[in-house]
C-alpha cells in the first residue's frame, strides 16, 4: 500500500537506499509479483522506482476499497494468498515473512498476522476471498485506508475468519515503536535503527535480534517530542486537591503568555515536530486567556493537532461557535478535556474547591462542545481518595453512548508531582518493572514565560531552556542524558520517587 505522500519515505537515508527500495526490495524476495496501490500523484514516481512492479491508482482510497483491490490483484495473478504491507517499511523481515506464509498455509488460515512485534517488521498474509468478504462487509462503513485497515475491517465480524496469529516471545508493544518514514519522528527512529546495524541487512536478521536491537536504543524511542504542553495561562477558576498551586512548583502566579510569542513559539514546533500534538494550557484555565480564540486560529493555522483541557465554566456557544468556525476552516483537528472529576455537585464542589453551580456549567460545557466536535470531547476524572467512591458512578454514566460525550471519557491517574503533594493515589497500577519514563521521552513542556521544565512535575524547579530564547531541539537535547539514565535503570534523585513514569499524553 502506499503512503508516499511524504519526502521521507523518498529519502536515500539508508545505505543510497530509501524506504520505498528497502520495501520493494523484501517485496521482490517475497513474491512472484508485486502490486503496488498508489495515490495518483504518486504513481509515476513510484513506477520509475519499481518498472516490474504493477501501479494500481485509487483517488480515494478507504478499507473496503484496499481489500476489493487486494481480490483483484490476486485473481489478475493467480494467486489464492496475498502478502500485505505498507510501502514505507524499510526493515521489513524476511524470515518473519517466511513464519507468517508457513503458518498460514500450515493452519490453513484466512487471515494470518504478527503481534507484538515493533511496528515495520511484518507484512500481514490475506486470502483472496477473505479480502474479498471483508470489502462486502465494511462496503457501506466508509473505514478510513489506516494501517490496520484490513484487521478494523474484519473485527465487525471476527468470529467468522480463520485468523492465525504469530506471537512474539517478548511484548515488544509497551514501548510503542514505530518503524515506518510517514514521519519526521518515525523516520528518525528508522534512521536510529539502521545506524545501530552498522551496515548488516536488516530484511536478513533474525527477528529477535533485531528488536532487541531497536528496543535498547535510546534514540528509537526518544528523538523528538510528540507532545507539547504550552502554558498561556496560570489563571485559574479553582484549585483542586491536585493543583500545582498547593505544590509549590513554582508554575502558578505567572504573567500571560503574549500572542506574538505564542505564535514564534508555534512556528518553531512546526519546524521542529510537524507531527505534534499542542495542549493549552498547562497549569492554567486557557479559557481565562483574553485572546484564547485567537491562540486556537494559530493552532489551526499551523496544521499542528490542537488539545484543549479545560474546567469548562467559560465555555458557552458563542466560543464554541467562534472556534468551530476557526477548525472549520483550516480543517484542523481539535480535541477537548473537561475537567469534571465527580458525578455530582457535592463531590464536585469538595474536590475542586469550586461553588456546587459550577458543576451545571461544566456538563453543559460537554454538551455544547460535543454538538460542535462530535466524537472529539472527553469529560474526565482524576481518581483520588477522595472522589473514588463516585468512580463507579462517573464511568457508568460518561461511557453510555448516549451520553453527552457519546460514550467517551478519561479516567486520569493522580499525580503528586514528585511528592510535593499528599498520597491521594486509591490504587498503585504501576508495573511491577520501572521502564524509562515516557514524559521525559516524548513530553515538551512549556510555561507562559517561556520556561521550559526538564518534566511538568518539576515545573519552575528544575529549567533546562526557554521556548522563547532557544532553539527548541537545543532544549530537547538538554535533557536527554536524563532519560538515557533511565535506559540504564539509572533512577535518581527526584526521578526515583516519580511514579509518572508509566503514563503518557500521546
Amino acid at each position: 500500500m502506499d503512503s508516499a505522500s511524504n519526502n521521507f519515505c523518498l529519502e536515500k537515508s539508508f545505505g543510497g537506499k530509501s524506504s520505498v527500495e528497502l520495501a520493494l526490495d523484501w517485496a521482490a524476495s517475497n513474491g512472484d509479483r508485486t502490486f503496488i496501490l498508489s495515490l495518483p500523484e504518486n504513481s509515476s514516481a513510484l513506477s520509475s522506482l519499481a518498472p516490474d512492479c504493477e501501479i494500481v491508482p485509487g483517488s480515494s482510497w478507504t478499507a473496503s476499497k484496499i481489500a476489493s483491490c487486494i481480490a483483484d490483484c490476486c485473481e489478475k495473478a493467480g494467486a489464492k494468498t496475498a502478502l500485505y504491507s505498507w510501502i514505507d517499511l524499510p526493515f521489513l523481515n524476511s524470515g518473519v515473512s517466511r513464519r507468517l506464509l508457513d503458518m498460514h498455509s500450515e493452519y490453513a488460515a484466512e487471515y494470518t498476522f504478527a503481534d507484538g512485534f515493533p511496528y515495520g517488521f511484518s507484512p500481514e498474509v490475506i486470502d483472496s476471498g477473505t479480502a474479498s468478504i471483508v470489502s462486502r462487509i465494511v462496503s457501506e462503513k466508509d473505514l478510513p485506508p489506516t494501517r490496520t485497515a484490513i484487521f478494523d475491517a474484519m473485527k465487525s465480524d471476527i468470529n467468522s475468519f480463520e485468523i492465525e496469529t504469530l506471537v512474539s516471545d517478548v511484548d515488544y508493544r509497551p514501548l510503542r515503536i514505530s518503524l515506518e518514514s510517514s514521519s519526521k519522528g518515525s523516520h528518525l527512529s528508522c534512521l536510529s535503527l539502521f545506524e545501530s546495524l552498522h551496515g548488516r541487512n536488516a530484511s536478513s536478521l533474525e527477528i529477535g535480534e533485531i528488536c532487541s536491537l531497536a528496543a535498547e536504543n535510546p534514540s528509537v524511542i526518544r528523538n523528538i517530542p510528540h507532545f507539547f504542553d504550552i502554558q498561556i495561562t496560570s489563571r485559574t477558576n479553582h484549585t483542586p486537591l491536585y493543583s500545582p498551586e498547593k505544590a509549590g512548583i513554582g508554575v502558578d502566579g505567572l504573567p500571560d503568555m503574549s500572542l506574538e510569542d505564542f505564535g514564534r513559539v508555534v512556528e518553531k514546533i512546526r519546524s521542529f515536530s510537524p507531527d505534534a500534538v499542542v495542549s493549552l494550557s498547562a497549569f492554567g484555565e486557557p479559557t481565562l486567556h483574553p485572546h484564547f480564540v485567537d491562540f486556537v486560529r494559530v493552532l489551526a493555522g499551523s496544521g499542528l493537532r490542537i488539545l484543549v483541557e479545560t474546567d469548562g465554566i467559560m465555555v458557552d456557544s458563542a466560543l464554541v461557535d467562534e472556534l468551530a468556525g476557526c477548525i472549520s476552516s483550516s480543517k484542523s483537528e481539535i480535541d477537548w478535556i473537561v475537567d469534571l472529576d465527580a458525578a455530582d455537585s457535592s463531590l464536585y464542589s469538595k474536590v475542586r474547591n469550586a461553588p456546587e453551580s459550577d458543576f451545571c456549567k461544566a456538563v453543559a460545557a460537554v454538551s455544547c462542545l460535543a454538538g460542535a466536535f462530535k466524537g472529539h470531547v472527553y469529560p474526565q476524572m482524576t481518581r483520588m481518595n477522595a472522589n473514588e467512591e463516585n468512580l463507579e458512578k462517573f464511568f457508568r454514566y460518561w461511557k453510555n453512548p448516549e451520553s453527552p460525550s457519546g460514550g467517551k471519557l478519561i479516567i486520569k491517574k493522580y499525580d503528586s508531582l514528585c511528592g510535593k503533594l499528599p498520597d491521594e493515589k486509591p490504587a498503585d497500577l504501576s508495573p511491577l518493572r520501572r521502564i524509562p519514563c515516557w514524559h521525559l521521552a516524548r513530553d515538551f513542556v512549556i510555561l507562559s514565560d517561556g520556561s521550559v521544565p526538564k518534566c511538568r512535575s518539576r515545573g519552575k524547579m528544575d529549567v533546562v531552556g526557554n521556548a522563547f530564547a532557544d532553539s527548541l531541539d537545543s532544549v530537547w537535547e538538554s535533557s536527554a542524558a536524563s532519560y538515557k539514565e533511565h535506559v540504564r535503570g539509572e533512577y535518581g534523585g527526584i526521578c526515583g520517587g516519580c511514579d509518572e513514569f508509566y503514563t503518557f499524553s500521546f
